[in-house]
């Protein structure tokens, strides 16, 4: 299989995944709650891992106030860090 239909298989399989979890903890489908969640079926960072399922554990769902500091620490803040580090690199 290419290397593009291995990334599609398995970014449709996060997405399979991801979803029926935002339903599941009533979580809006927004681009941003996606991509927080979409990172954390993939399982890339076990921080954001171990905190949404913190979160989760203490109050049955993640609101969307949580949900919104979860990506802002977790998801953007790697985001930042990437772009910092692609420019010293130039």
């Amino acid at each position: 299989m290419s290397e593009q239909k291995e990334s599609f298989a398995e970014s449709t399989s996060y997405l399979k995944k991801a979803v029926p979890l935002m339903i599941k903890y009533q979580i809006p489908t927004t681009p941003t709650n996606y991509a927080l969640w979409y990172t954390y079926v993939a399982q890339t960072n076990p921080q954001l891992n171990a905190a949404v399922d913190s979160t989760i554990k203490a109050s049955g769902i993640c609101s969307p106030l949580s949900s919104e500091l979860l990506y802002q620490e977790h998801v953007a803040a790697q985001t930042e860090r990437d772009v910092e580090t692609m420019k010293q690199s130039l």
